[in-house]
């Protein structure tokens, strides 16, 4: 019996000092929206396209043209390139504007992406990495960490990698 109590205090002092070591410093709880995105792949990618766009068909004769476009028009087709790239950069602003977190002090996030409403578990990890958990549909469970690269009262900074793209997106807090 003696051993029993002595083994609960032993456990006791380890899962104190375990749970003790994960408190955070950073209080992220409160209501956040995205403000700014800058990813150095995304913005090449869109300043490319308009080049290859403006330059398109302009140096070709009509067989060429054709040949490698469809086309002899390619003003038309230009403009009808210039719109879709318009629309996918519009997209992509309207995502960022209208991206928010509510982090719970009970650790439930809800997160409202361009509409779409979804509910995670969020941790903090190392202090310096935010952990969402999908806790619906197809991905749950599945975990998403972002870098923290900068936090005060006001603003969060998170970085985010997807294969060699790193996104860095800027939140400021909109309530507590």
């Amino acid at each position: 019996m003696k051993r029993f109590g002595i083994y609960v205090l032993l456990c006791s002092l380890v899962l104190t000092s375990i749970l003790g070591c994960n408190k955070s410093s950073r209080d992220l709880s409160g209501k956040w929206k995205a403000v700014q995105l800058e990813n150095p792949t995304l913005d090449s990618f869109f300043n490319e396209s308009k080049i290859y766009i403006d330059s398109m068909g302009s140096n070709n004769n009509d067989a060429t043209n054709l040949e490698l476009y469809g086309t002899t028009n390619v003003d038309s087709l230009r403009a009808l390139m210039r719109e879709k790239l318009k629309a996918s950069m519009d997209a992509q602003e309207n995502a960022v504007n209208n991206a928010y977190f509510d982090l719970r002090k009970d650790s439930m996030a809800y997160i409202e992406f361009v509409g779409a409403k979804d509910t995670s578990i969020w941790y903090l990890e190392n202090d310096s990495t935010l952990v969402f958990i999908e806790q619906i549909g197809q991905d749950k469970g599945m975990a998403t960490k972002m870098n923290i690269a900068a936090f005060n009262e006001h603003e969060l900074v998170l970085l985010l990698q997807k294969e060699s793209s790193i996104s860095k997106v800027t939140f400021q807090k909109i309530s507590k």
